[in-house]
């Protein structure tokens, strides 16, 4: 998703949502023009607004339905919502590479990063196929940027070597063929 107003004052966003902030309208438009090429057959979005909002306008097509899904809401931080970034990350080790002993916010009411992956997962496990046809999904950077290093971490090491993190309005454009997936792009 773009720039949202709790991004810009630093403040923790999983659960909890932030409307797109002007800067992260701009964004979006921007992501729009590096995307139009790609012909889009369908396009899922978390339930969060501000990723909502970020693949309307960046599909910048109004007859594109775009089905929203719980399963592809960010982590749940719990207790850190709406507080400052500053905050959890004394209290937390993040890693989101390791997504086994990283992110656990369980003891504060939140989720662990592990879980947040495999609901991504089921997600994929439903809607993806070896179907020739494009998915777009819209949805949050720390949840998105553990999946792709889960399902690609190999490739990454070698193909992407300076991706570590999804910043706002970016993509990963991806390929699964013979149950396999693999980058073809990152776009930022």
């Amino acid at each position: 998703h773009g720039k949202t107003y709790f991004n810009e004052l630093d403040l923790t966003q999983g659960w909890c949502d932030s409307p797109l902030s002007e800067i992260g309208m701009s964004q979006a438009k921007a992501l729009a023009q590096k995307i139009k090429d790609i012909a889009i057959d369908e396009a899922y979005s978390s339930t969060s607004e501000r990723a909502y909002d970020t693949l309307e306008i960046a599909l910048n097509n109004p007859f594109m339905t775009i089905k929203r899904d719980r399963r592809l809401k960010e982590l749940n931080f719990g207790y850190f919502e709406g507080q400052p970034n500053a905050l959890k990350g004394k209290m937390v080790k993040e890693d989101f590479r390791n997504i086994e002993t990283s992110c656990d916010y369980r003891k504060f009411h939140g989720e662990k990063l592990s879980d947040v992956v495999e609901r991504h997962l089921d997600f994929l496990q439903e809607v993806v196929s070896d179907e020739d046809r494009t998915i777009a999904i819209g949805g949050h950077g720390l949840s998105l940027t553990a999946l792709t290093h889960h399902l690609c971490e190999e490739q990454l090491q070698k193909e992407f070597p300076d991706f570590r993190f999804l910043g706002n309005a970016c993509a990963v454009y991806m390929e699964y063929k013979n149950h396999q997936y693999s980058v073809l792009n990152i776009i930022e």
